[in-house]
């Protein structure tokens, strides 16, 4: 890769090199910097690798904490979790080369339309358990969205960019179509400038199944600070306002993980998704719960085959019997 003589960065080009790592096609692009589909020719498998902003590289503190969380996430061990193959800096720049994962983002799939009332509960119930499994590991996502989670082929379901929204400092308060699409799914406190907890990201995944659910984000707007107001002030409404069929016990699901107070939300993915899997059980298997009850006539065939009591002993005869 070519890189001046000037402080700042080179855009990267397509065809160039970066240490082992020949760029091949742009992937995306967000405040977290872009992401490049490039050719690992140390291992010769293709990677994800992620460029951060250059000015992360001016910012101790900013790069000492970003490293950390990629290092972390980087230890997660989870199918949907996505694999971390290398973090550090080469020519001045952070980097992190990531499996290259198939398929679509969840945010390009919904740009089509809301899901099928099992599928979204499945994403949901895959997204929550890699995102729990990084709460059980100390390790937060802050930045639960729609772009963030991928729809491999196989039906895996792959969620991305651990613990990195934060750690990089980006600024989510922009005019950019990206910043506004992660700002829908940032819980009010973060919104407000907390940090946020595992409780923000139990709201992120709240917001994606309400979409998967809807089409829609519970808050939407076209300006940043309209979105951000409705978030922090409006109640949402029940998904099943929105769209028909949607169980009661599947809106408060959805309304306790988009609860304003954290208090009030989940205190983790993993209790969403205990109650995710739940529900799912019941919707799938609706009469194992009732007790079984036979009709008239077949419980009076089954007294009758009752087998009939043990003879009572009879008296023993006294001296005068």
């Amino acid at each position: 890769m070519v890189f001046r003589s000037s402080p700042e960065v080179q855009a990267t080009v397509i065809g160039s090199t970066l240490g082992p790592y020949r760029i091949l096609a742009r992937l995306g692009e967000g405040g977290m910097g872009t992401v490049w589909k490039a050719r690992d020719t140390s291992r010769d498998l293709n990677v994800a690798l992620k460029l951060l902003p250059e000015s992360l590289a001016f910012a101790p503190r900013s790069r000492r904490r970003f490293l950390h969380e990629a290092r972390a996430m980087a230890a997660l061990d989870h199918p949907g979790v996505v694999r971390v193959h290398d973090v550090g800096e080469i020519e001045g720049r952070l980097f992190i080369a990531m499996e290259c994962v198939p398929g679509i983002n969840l945010s390009d799939r919904l740009a089509r339309g809301a899901l099928p009332l099992r599928q979204a509960m499945r994403i949901a119930i895959c997204a929550g358990e890699a995102i729990a499994h990084a709460h059980a590991h100390d390790v937060i996502h802050r930045d639960v969205s729609g772009r963030n989670i991928m729809l491999a082929p196989g039906g895996r379901v792959v969620v991305l960019d651990f613990g990195l929204a934060v750690a990089a400092g980006a600024s989510r308060f922009t005019t950019s179509g990206t910043t506004l699409g992660t700002l829908q799914y940032m819980a009010p406190e973060v919104a407000l400038g907390g940090e946020g907890d595992q409780r923000c990201d139990v709201y992120g995944l709240g917001v994606v199944l309400y979409e998967m659910l809807t089409g829609q984000p519970p808050f939407n707007a076209e300006r940043p600070e309209a979105a951000l107001y409705a978030a922090v002030n409006q109640p949402p409404q029940p998904p099943s306002l929105r769209r028909a069929g949607v169980p009661d016990d599947l809106d408060r699901i959805v309304l306790r993980s988009l609860a304003k107070e954290p208090e009030l939300r989940y205190p983790g993915a993993a209790g969403m998704v205990a109650d995710l899997r739940a529900l799912c059980a019941r919707l799938e298997h609706p009469k194992r719960a009732r007790p079984h009850r036979a009709p008239m006539g077949a419980h009076a065939t089954l007294v009758r085959e009752r087998p009939a009591p043990a003879r009572a002993r009879p008296r023993r005869r006294g001296a005068h019997g």
